[in-house]
């Protein structure tokens, strides 16, 4: 009688069929791979048109192009993506507050010398969903529109669509943002 009960508790607890932890890992796998599709597209856009040297056309790509990329993704994969920064240029991009201490967390250990190149952060919720992030960091194409000085044009076109523009003067590998995932 107690296996019985020992095994009503495991899939009470665990779900049928499951083994402990393999939803997660299904899950954070997804995760990965949605931020990875949201993340490879929009560098190829933004890619393109840098590539044309119209870096207004860049802008518009993170201004207008990256929402539909991420919809695009979030429709295909039903893993809803995004991107979040302390530092925004977007302030539809605002971290809630779990991302702000994400985001606060690796910055720390980053500015403490800690190597976090590899991080990222990924936590199941009891409803089944999940709450997944990767960190974005500074290369030197991003300098471009987010390094220490930024060509007149482009601070011209910067004000005008981002008037509480936070986003510059980083250098090459600071922590940009992250990528972020949610079910």
């Amino acid at each position: 009688m107690r296996s019985f009960y020992m095994i009503l508790l495991a899939v009470c607890f665990f779900g049928s069929g499951a083994v402990a932890g393999e939803s997660s890992d299904d899950d954070r796998a997804a995760a990965r791979a949605a931020v990875g599709h949201f993340g490879a597209t929009l560098k190829a856009a933004l890619g393109a048109a840098m590539a044309k040297g119209d870096l207004v056309a860049a802008l518009d790509v993170c201004t207008d192009e990256a929402p539909h990329i991420a919809a695009d993704v979030t429709e295909q994969s039903g893993i809803t993506v995004g991107r979040t920064s302390e530092k925004l240029r977007n302030p539809a991009n605002r971290p809630s507050d779990w991302q702000l201490a994400v985001l606060r967390e690796w910055q720390a250990d980053k500015a403490s010398g800690i190597d976090i190149s590899g991080r990222e952060y990924f936590t199941a919720l009891p409803d089944g969903g999940f709450r997944y992030m990767s960190p974005i960091f500074v290369k030197p194409p991003c300098l471009t529109c987010h390094g220490e000085s930024l060509s007149a044009e482009l601070q011209t076109a910067l004000d005008a669509r981002y008037p509480t523009d936070q986003a510059i003067g980083y250098r090459v590998g600071d922590l940009r943002g992250a990528f972020i995932a949610q079910k």
